[in-house]
């Protein structure tokens, strides 16, 4: 985990703040892998679902597919799409939880009248039921979702759309990730990025615009 001071360069005139959602914000990274199990058990394929976090369920569907070296027309392609997203809204209505820290730092950028969005590679169904589960809505001023985008991170297309959106200024804005996918298509789109995920294998992308960092130091830069 990186260690960042509070007087860091990195941090300074951040004036907003794209969170991700799944895995960023909500713990909900188990209850997509429980709905891709239940939907793809019929098809006995081997897959670990932390290999594909962050992209769309139908690009993440397409991907374990053709890595079992099997063909999906775009029928069942939608039909395994549309069945996965039910089993994971009915299971985020009811067990949505925080990612530690994220609440806090959510808090703290609202005291600071610091405008926060949301970027995510899930539906706007999932996503906005999981914002209401968490009562968290009224803290964002937009959400973008991969209802609302062509190509899927890593392809920069959702961060360049918030901030063409929402007239941000891309030196001022910070993005909070958990996954590659995410901190790819951040640094494409030439956004500063910090990933919270202490688990990931970042180094590779680690740099003058991209660290990995705790929500408890991110507070702690942000509290000064």
């Amino acid at each position: 985990m990186t260690v960042i001071k509070s007087n860091d360069f990195f941090f300074q005139n951040i004036k907003s703040i794209i969170f991700d959602f799944d895995g960023t914000i909500a713990d909900t990274v188990s209850i997509h892998e429980s709905a891709f199990v239940k939907t793809l058990q019929k098809y006995n394929l081997r897959f670990s679902y932390t290999d594909y976090l962050g992209q769309t369920t139908a690009k993440a569907i397409e991907q374990i597919f053709a890595h079992n070296n099997l063909q999906l027309n775009s029928t069942e392609l939608q039909l395994l799409v549309a069945t996965k997203r039910q089993i994971a809204n009915e299971i985020i209505q009811t067990h949505s939880k925080f990612i530690d820290g994220a609440f806090d730092f959510i808090l703290l950028l609202d005291s600071k009248n610091i405008p926060m969005y949301i970027a995510s590679s899930g539906s706007k169904k999932n996503v906005k039921d999981g914002i209401t589960a968490l009562k968290i809505k009224k803290y964002f001023k937009g959400i973008i979702t991969a209802d609302d985008i062509q190509n899927s991170k890593p392809d920069p297309e959702i961060f360049n759309k918030v901030v063409e959106l929402y007239k941000l200024d891309k030196s001022k804005t910070l993005v909070v990730e958990d996954a590659l996918s995410g901190i790819e298509a951040a640094l494409a789109a030439n956004l500063q990025v910090v990933c919270i995920n202490p688990a990931l294998e970042t180094d590779k992308f680690l740099s003058s615009n991209a660290l990995k960092i705790s929500f408890e130091q991110l507070i702690r830069c942000f509290n000064t």
